[in-house]
C-alpha cells in the first residue's frame, strides 16, 4: 500500500508518447538485469528498485531513430577513419581507432529526459544553461554519462527516472574524467583526496570505465552518434 502512490505520481509526468516496456519481454529482462548489475550502492551511498522501462510507444518512432543512430554511424566512422589516415600510415603497425558502442546513464531533471528520448539529442539546447547545472559541470561543457545508474540517480534531482543511451564513441569526442562528487553523498574515505580527482588515461573505448567514480564526458562541440533507448523508472530502498 505504501508503494502505490508514488508510481501513479511519476505517470502523470511522462509523456503520452511514452509506454512501459512488458516485464516479461527479453528487452525488459536484458534492460533490467544491466540496471542491476550498474548499481553500487555502497560507493553511490544509494540503493534503487527497478520500476519501469519506458520507450517510445510508437514501433515507426523507434525504429526511424535507430535507422537515423545507423546513418549517423556510418558518416561518424567514415570522417574518423579520413582524419586518422595520415597518422596511421606514418605509424609502423598503426592501426585505426575502432568506435565501441556503449549503453551509459544519463541523470537530469525528468522533463530533459523525456524530450530527449521523444525527439533526440539537440546540442543547442543542452545542457540546460541554468546556474545550477553549470556548477557541475566541473571538468568542462558537455554531457556527463555514466556505466552506474546509482550514480546517475544523484544527478536526476531524485526524480526516480534514469536516461539510457546507446552511445557510439571515439576518443576524438569524449574522454573519461574521475567523475563529479556526488551532490548528496561523499565518497568513501579510500577514494577521497587528491586520488580521486586522478584524471584516467584508460581508453574508455577499449575497454570502458572501470573506476565507481568515473564519467563519460561527450564533447559538446563534437556530438558522435547517440541513440536514447528508455527512460528506466526506480525508486530508492
Amino acid at each position: 500500500p505504501t508503494h502505490t502512490h508514488t508510481p501513479h505520481t511519476h505517470h502523470r509526468r511522462l509523456s503520452s508518447l511514452l509506454a512501459p516496456l512488458d516485464p516479461t519481454s527479453k528487452l525488459f529482462i536484458r534492460l533490467a538485469n544491466s540496471f542491476k548489475e550498474s548499481l553500487r550502492p555502497r560507493d553511490h551511498a544509494c540503493d534503487l528498485q527497478l520500476n519501469r522501462i519506458w520507450q517510445l510507444a510508437s514501433t515507426s518512432a523507434r525504429e526511424q531513430q535507430k535507422l537515423e543512430f545507423d546513418k549517423q554511424k556510418i558518416v561518424f566512422d567514415a570522417e574518423v577513419l579520413s582524419e586518422t589516415e595520415n597518422e596511421i600510415v606514418l605509424k609502423a603497425g598503426g592501426e585505426a581507432p575502432s568506435p565501441k558502442l556503449q549503453e551509459l546513464y544519463l541523470g537530469a531533471p525528468v522533463e530533459v529526459l523525456q524530450n530527449v528520448l521523444i525527439n533526440g539529442f539537440d546540442m543547442d539546447l543542452w545542457p540546460p544553461r541554468n546556474d545550477a547545472y553549470k556548477s557541475l559541470e566541473v571538468f568542462g561543457e558537455g554531457m556527463y554519462l555514466t556505466r552506474h545508474a546509482s550514480k546517475a540517480h544523484h544527478f536526476s534531482g531524485k526524480s526516480g527516472f534514469v536516461l539510457l543511451i546507446a552511445a557510439h564513441l571515439v576518443k576524438s569526442t569524449a574522454t573519461v574524467v574521475p567523475g563529479r562528487q556526488l551532490p548528496t553523498a561523499t565518497p568513501p574515505a579510500e577514494a577521497a583526496g587528491p586520488a580521486h580527482y586522478k584524471t584516467s588515461s584508460r581508453d574508455v573505448l577499449a575497454a570502458g570505465a572501470h573506476g565507481w567514480s568515473e564519467e563519460v564526458l561527450v564533447f559538446k562541440e563534437r556530438l558522435p552518434p547517440l541513440l536514447p533507448l528508455c527512460i528506466v523508472e526506480y525508486a530508492p530502498i
